[in-house]
């Protein structure tokens, strides 16, 4: 945590500030070692940014840099916490550097700053067995594919995304702007308009008349509708059509990722499944994991208590079952992970190649039907002249 410190400098002079220290004695340890005489001290109850997933991945890749090169952990962790470019960052890595000078282990000291637990329970099977080092590392590539996952997702979503936003404004101009000068136009020769114009200059109306809604709109669906999504979010985003089956797949590429990294640093198979229920999603997820443990803690095989479960496809299943009966579940992890990771991949560029011709000819659609509705009126009034 921080603390904001009042202190007299070794030149007599009053000196205020913050430190990053794991207790108020740290702090003040923190600062003795500095050249400071401590006045007062108090924590600071400001609300710190956590690291995000980027940040996290360059922790954990620096680090096993750091003691790969045979620098010890707190200095590493010291060294961290004064070269990282993220403030997050710096500020985690100093936390730990004070937490492990003094004497609380990696894995405490990232489970007091709220780290996930598989992590925490790597590090610290890592630190039982003598094999941190290995364990950073691994931690290191799994952060790196899980954020390179994440960015096929948002790839394979922006595009969708641009379309419907473009289209969404071009309605609203139409809506706005021109309309409204239609409507004037078609009083003016007396003729009734057509049942599609009729509804444009409803909307047009309504809009018009209610435009607050349209700039709290937004704002309002985000907040009422981020819980909802938080609760069923998930469960939509299996629902959706080739979207489902490829965040499926990414999820079960992520689950067998971390389960082989809990079973090959050390921890049992039902200890490592009770670590995974902290990845996964909602409460459907959950119930299967919790299946798998149960069955396995009954006796029954790993392959088999994930297929009654449901976790992973009949393919990865079989890799699974191979590797339980040879005594190589770590490698079958591995090739479960990947197996559905590429499968993910797939669908996402399925995806991509299916959406931008399907948008564009829905975007263009939207925009001839409206532009026929509104230009319809003026071309038969021009005819009717002639």
């Amino acid at each position: 945590m921080e603390f904001v410190y009042e202190a007299i400098d070794s030149n007599g002079r009053l000196r205020c500030g913050r430190i990053d220290a794991t207790d108020p004695l740290a702090a003040e340890r923190g600062l003795v070692r500095a050249g400071f005489e401590p006045l007062r001290l108090r924590p600071h109850l400001e609300r710190r940014r956590p690291p995000s997933r980027h940040e996290r991945a360059a922790l954990w890749r620096e680090l096993a840099q750091l003691l790969g090169a045979g620098i010890a952990l707190a200095d590493a962790l010291a060294d961290l916490g004064r070269d990282a470019e993220s403030p997050a960052l710096r500020g985690l890595a100093r936390r730990l550097a004070e937490a492990v000078e003094g004497g609380i282990p990696l894995s405490e000291a990232l489970a007091r700053q709220g780290t996930d637990p598989v992590a925490v329970g790597l590090v610290r099977a890592g630190e039982r067995s003598g094999r941190l080092l290995e364990v950073l590392g691994e931690l290191a590539e799994s952060a790196q594919q899980e954020l390179t996952e994440a960015q096929r997702l948002r790839q394979a979503l922006l595009y969708p995304t641009v379309v419907a936003l473009l289209g969404a404004a071009v309605t609203v101009f139409i809506l706005l702007y021109l309309v409204p000068a239609l409507g004037g136009f078609i009083d003016a020769i007396r003729r009734p308009p057509t049942w599609s114009l009729r509804c444009l200059l409803t909307a047009s109306t309504v809009l018009r008349e209610h435009w607050g809604l349209l700039l709290a709109g937004p704002p309002l669906l985000i907040t009422l509708g981020l819980p909802l999504w938080r609760r069923f979010g998930t469960r939509c985003w299996s629902w959706l059509p080739l979207v489902g089956t490829a965040w499926t797949h990414l999820l079960r590429a992520r689950l067998a990722r971390q389960f082989g990294l809990l079973y090959g640093a050390g921890l049992t198979v039902p200890d490592s499944l009770a670590l995974l229920d902290a990845l996964l999603p909602d409460r459907n997820w959950r119930r299967r994991l919790a299946a798998c443990r149960a069955a396995v803690v009954a006796g029954r095989g790993i392959a088999d208590g994930c297929a009654e479960a449901e976790l992973f496809a009949p393919a990865a299943l079989r890799m699974l079952r191979v590797g339980e009966r040879s005594g190589r579940l770590e490698a079958a992890l591995a090739y479960v992970a990947r197996y559905h990771g590429e499968q993910g991949s797939v669908g996402f560029a399925r995806l991509r190649q299916l959406a931008e011709p399907l948008l564009t000819v829905a975007l263009g659609g939207l925009l001839g039907l409206l532009m026929m509705a509104v230009l319809g009126p003026v071309y038969d009034s021009i005819g009717q002249l002639r």
